[in-house]
């Protein structure tokens, strides 16, 4: 076996790791959403304003057994207690126990020494939200056989469409007390010009307050262009909604953002979390745009049965919410974390 550097630019080499990657991040996850090759290849060619990428394979006889990606960021934070990189790495389930994760994360694991970083982190994603049984997966086990400490959950919803009417209705009747001189729209695409400047200035705000985003990387979305991201998204026939609430001043005050793939079999996902300015929370606004965009859904895209989305274990409210509409937790993804010590130091892989 041999480790290889793989330039995603090159389009062989981005379809031999969207490959490894999908079957390693779909073993055993029935409600996983794939990215298209189509998408992906896109998604690489985007500016990447947040990381410096590398992705290295392990090779043998021209096959690609397994990969990682590795994200250090462009400008670290020079308050940090911390040196960061991110990796991600990818064995499909047929290779898995032959080493060939261990000899990828000995390589990471060096390269973080030689660089300087004083912090590893990564994500395990599988299927379903039970602690106890999440505690002896056997990503667990692999994460922390390398020196990885289970951090914080995030948890994956699904909503099944469409939404019963009496759930609409509930949300509808405890909203509008508390609405008056609040407008709702609704726009597909990017925003129309009147509201672009405060969309832009909301969801830099959503950005900035997003837990999941403060806690996890998305390896395929690295770049903070909303605008530019969400163009690549309708140039590949995606679908891009829009439902925004404005204050009695006009003001663009909080939106719901989702995405719908252009293959029916895919689920609807929650490009962003929901946001609302923290001066017009307390209105039920989160609740009726999330009644907006499903019920959008169910007019314009019937064929569409589910969206996803997913918080922070930690972020209650917005669970809480979830649930109440009638979303169900499916998957877990947990942020692992491991200090880089000097090689004198380090202890080898259990």
């Amino acid at each position: 076996m041999d480790l290889v550097s793989l330039d995603l630019s090159n389009h062989d080499h981005a379809e031999r790791y969207w490959r490894v990657r999908e079957t390693a991040l779909s073993a055993g996850r029935p409600r996983y959403q794939p990215t298209a090759l189509e998408d992906f290849v896109e998604l690489m060619a985007l500016p990447n304003d947040r990381f410096r990428r590398r992705v290295l394979g392990v090779m043998t006889r021209g096959s690609l057994l397994g990969a990682a990606m590795e994200l250090i960021p462009t400008a670290p934070d020079p308050d940090a207690e911390t040196i960061d990189g991110w990796v991600f790495p990818y064995v499909p389930p047929a290779y898995r126990n032959d080493g060939i994760g261990t000899l990828m994360m000995t390589e990471l694991i060096g390269r973080a020494q030689a660089e300087g970083r004083t912090r590893m982190l990564s994500a395990v994603e599988f299927a379903g939200d039970n602690l106890m049984e999440a505690s002896r997966h056997p990503y667990v086990t692999f994460a922390r056989s390398h020196g990885f400490e289970i951090g914080r959950r995030i948890i994956r919803w699904e909503l099944t469409l469409p939404l019963k009417p009496e759930t609409v209705t509930s949300f509808v009747q405890a909203g509008y007390p508390r609405l008056e001189g609040y407008r709702f729209a609704l726009f597909e695409g990017l925003p129309p010009a009147q509201w672009r400047d405060d969309l832009l200035a909301l969801r830099a705000e959503s950005d900035a307050h997003d837990l999941v985003r403060g806690l996890s990387v998305d390896p395929e979305q690295t770049t903070g262009d909303f605008e530019r991201t969400t163009q690549m998204w309708l140039g590949q026939g995606h679908r891009v909604v829009t439902a925004i609430a404005l204050c009695p001043q006009d003001r663009v005050v909080a939106l719901s953002t989702v995405r719908v793939p252009p293959k029916p079999d895919f689920a609807a996902t929650l490009q962003r979390a929901t946001y609302v300015d923290e001066a017009h929370r307390r209105k039920r606004l989160a609740p009726m745009l999330l009644v907006a965009t499903a019920s959008w859904l169910a007019r314009h895209a019937p064929e569409r049965h589910h969206v996803q989305t997913a918080t922070v274990e930690v972020d209650r409210k917005l669970a809480s919410l979830s649930r109440a509409i009638g979303y169900e937790p499916i998957e877990t993804m947990l942020r692992v974390a491991r200090r880089v010590l000097p090689p004198e130091e380090e202890k080898p892989a259990k």
